[in-house]
């Protein structure tokens, strides 16, 4: 089917469905290439690969852990899912088994109208542009889910640790298990930070003004700067929580390196009066 017959194909239907899987893992795409070998497919700048199937129907793989399908049946999704290591659990989500964040949203090809609402989007024509430019904000918003998801956790194990602290019981948790907790913190930080620094609006955006347009319609909707800022404020609060507690660790440390001072004082002061 050429391109113009898929252009009046869709134009013929009111409405498609984009559907996004995403995993905390980043997606190689120069292996998911190979592992799609004989699909039709394009590397569409640097952090994603699309699939050409029949019929306009369309696979978006996002390297920062996104898989998009557009007019693509459910249960054509999971094959796509397996082969990149990605299958779907049954389970309520949770970053740590590694289960996937679900989101979807409404597309409908209407000329002349480029429109932007909630949980859906108009735009005038089958353009790969504009079907990408949607995709990757939807992969985007799912993937930020997941972000969400382990800085609330974080942030839930930070709470935690303050309230022992507050009532005088963290002096009951050994240093090892406070440096793995800061430890887990800044590492948990790192990879989200690299993660956000993915979010940058596209290159395409700066080429076609309809296209920058569309784009910052989609981010207002996804709510996608006011998430971002809410997470670097709680990661800076978990930061905060990080360096209070590693003072705690370095206090009772030298604590410990004082009464044991004292001890041996002590020691050697008896022994001057019984000796």
């Amino acid at each position: 089917m050429n391109e113009q017959t898929q252009v009046s194909v869709l134009s013929l239907r009111a409405r498609y469905t984009m559907h996004a899987y995403s995993s905390p893992e980043h997606i190689s795409l120069r292996r998911a290439n190979e592992l799609f070998l004989n699909e039709n497919k394009e590397r569409y700048g640097a952090d994603c690969l699309i699939l050409h199937r029949k019929n306009s129907e369309k696979v978006f793989i996002f390297r920062f852990g996104t898989i998009v399908f557009f007019n693509i049946p459910v249960d054509d999704h999971t094959g796509y899912l397996t082969t990149l290591g990605m299958t779907p659990k049954t389970k309520v989500p949770s970053p740590n088994e590694d289960e996937l964040a679900e989101d979807d949203f409404s597309v409908t090809i209407e000329p002349g109208v480029t429109e932007v609402g909630f949980n859906a989007v108009k735009i005038p024509e089958f353009d790969i542009a504009k079907l990408q430019m949607v995709a990757l904000v939807l992969a985007q918003s799912s993937a930020l889910e997941i972000i969400e998801w382990e800085v609330e956790e974080f942030l839930a194990e930070s709470e935690n640790m303050t309230r022992f602290l507050k009532r005088g019981g963290l002096v009951s948790r050994t240093r090892e298990t406070l440096l793995q907790f800061i430890g887990e913190g800044l590492s948990a930080r790192h990879r989200i930070v690299n993660q956000l620094l993915l979010f940058n609006e596209p290159e395409k955006t700066w080429e076609k003004e309809d296209l920058y347009r569309l784009y910052q319609d989609l981010v207002k909707t996804f709510d996608m700067k006011d998430r971002i800022e809410r997470l670097e404020k709680m990661l800076e609060l978990c930061s905060d929580v990080s360096e209070l507690l590693l003072e705690v660790v370095n206090a009772r440390r030298a604590e410990v390196m004082e009464i044991v001072i004292i001890v041996l004082i002590a020691i050697e002061l008896l022994k001057s009066v019984f000796v």
